[in-house]
C-alpha cells in the first residue's frame, strides 16, 4: 500500500522544466501571500506591492501590507489583500 502512495505522489508532485520557469504563488485567504520565484522588488507601500518574478510581474493591491520575509527568490506579503494582478508571461 505505501509503495502505491509512493508512485502516486511521484507522478504528481515532480515540477515540469516549464514549471520552474514562473513563480509559485501560496494565497492563504487574503491575509498574506507567498511568492517563490522572485527577482526583486518594484514598488512598495502599505497599499501595494509590484514585484518582478520569472515570466511575469505581480502586483498585490490592499490595505496595510507589509513585507514579513525577504530571501533571493522567496516573498511573504501580509495585510489585507484585495487584488492580485499578473502582467508579462
Amino acid at each position: 500500500m505505501l509503495k502505491k502512495v509512493k508512485h502516486q505522489l511521484e507522478v504528481i508532485s515532480p515540477l515540469e522544466t516549464s514549471e520552474l520557469l514562473y513563480p509559485h504563488i501560496d494565497l492563504c485567504s487574503n491575509k498574506e501571500v507567498y511568492i517563490d520565484g522572485c527577482m526583486g522588488i518594484i514598488e512598495y507601500n502599505s497599499s501595494l506591492v509590484r514585484i518582478n518574478c520569472k515570466g511575469m510581474i505581480v502586483k498585490i493591491s490592499g490595505d496595510e501590507l507589509s513585507i514579513k520575509s525577504d530571501s533571493a527568490e522567496q516573498i511573504s506579503i501580509s495585510g489585507n489583500i484585495i487584488s492580485l494582478d499578473f502582467t508579462g508571461a
